[in-house]
């Protein structure tokens, strides 16, 4: 009995650690489907990530025409230069679309990053550059690195900036096109509207009240008033002169700034955007060739039509609705050969 309860007891002790010997067996057992579990689980969502990041990068990287695709070592800054009220604006929009069309890869700065507001690479704490010159260098490492391009509006009064980056490198990052308006007798109302005359050219009139309008460039927010510009009869044919030549010394002094082996393309607005108006399409999709071979891309007439699509037609309007005097100049100027050049009615 003595012998039966110590052999009942072996048994027991042994039954016992089988069954601790299973149990760990089953826990380790479980432990390692787990792991194989939430491994499965970490590789898949890892995958899918990596999946999802590839689709998403070829899907922003792939150009639309892979025929015309570039690379990192093809990262341009392409420059316009232009003068106030030259339609800038509008040329930033359709160029970043154009350029996105004919294979660039691209990146939606800011076009007016010469103006030291609205260049995120100046006093912040991200950028805390203080120098123009150095941030505007910073900007376009930096976005090249990356394999971006983006263009730049220069004006003439920001040309020492551009000096600095043409001296760096222009064959290899920097291209540059000059757009001009050809009307100057536009110009100058337009610039006289912005305020961008000072006082000695004309001033800008709020048409429904007759008086002094204080707008200037924020006109555009309030298509409900009408401001004209009143331009002064005695010096109206000198600031016609004056921006006529004004363009002529801007080409000259771009010129000098690259070298008498660069040859300069330069555009006009009104040839630019002429399709708008009910003009000849073609010479309008001739005029933005001009410009993408300006900026080293070979131009596809079928993808500048495209994007031409995307901009409805618009009325020319008469000098009448931009120029609160301009029955006074029609009078005294109506005969002169200069004004009828350029005049509308």
């Amino acid at each position: 009995m003595k012998k039966y309860m110590v052999l009942g007891k072996e048994e027991l002790h042994f039954d016992f650690s089988h069954k601790f010997q299973q149990m760990q067996q089953c826990d380790a057992q479980r432990s390692k489907e787990w792991f194989i579990i939430v491994a499965a689980f970490i590789f898949g969502l890892l995958f899918m990530t990596g999946v999802s990041y590839i689709l998403e990068k070829k899907e922003f990287e792939s150009p639309r025409d892979s025929s015309l695709a570039n690379n990192i070592e093809d990262s341009k800054m392409f420059v316009v230069v232009v003068a106030g009220c030259s339609i800038s604006t509008s040329v930033s929009h359709f160029t970043f679309k154009l350029l996105e069309q004919h294979g660039v890869r691209m990146t939606n700065t800011h076009w007016e990053v010469l103006h030291p507001k609205k260049n995120h690479w100046l006093n912040s704490t991200l950028f805390p550059q203080t120098n123009l010159d150095f941030a505007m260098r910073s900007m376009k490492k930096y976005y090249r690195d990356q394999g971006y391009s983006i263009r730049v509006k220069f004006e003439p009064k920001r040309m020492d900036t551009l000096q600095d980056l043409i001296n760096e490198d222009y064959e290899d990052s920097v291209r540059l096109v000059l757009i001009v308006r050809s009307n100057v007798l536009d110009l100058l109302a337009c610039q006289v509207r912005d305020c961008f005359t000072g006082g000695s050219k004309g001033y800008p009139v709020d048409v429904a009240t007759g008086n002094r309008s204080d707008l200037c460039f924020n006109r555009r927010k309030y298509p409900n008033v009408t401001t004209k510009a009143y331009l002064k009869p005695d010096t109206l044919l000198q600031n016609l002169a004056h921006r006529v030549r004004g363009q002529r010394d801007l080409r000259a002094k771009i010129e000098g700034m690259l070298g008498p082996d660069v040859y300069i393309t330069q555009v006009t607005s009104e040839n630019l955007w002429g399709f708008e108006f009910g003009k000849d399409k073609q010479q309008s999709i001739l005029e933005w060739s001009k410009l993408l071979i300006a900026w080293g891309i070979h131009p596809r007439k079928d993808v500048i039509a495209k994007v031409m699509k995307d901009y409805p037609m618009r009325r020319l309007s008469s000098h009448n609705d931009t120029i609160y005097n301009f029955h006074e100049l029609m009078q005294k100027f109506g005969d002169n050969p200069i004004v009828q050049n350029y005049v509308r009615f």
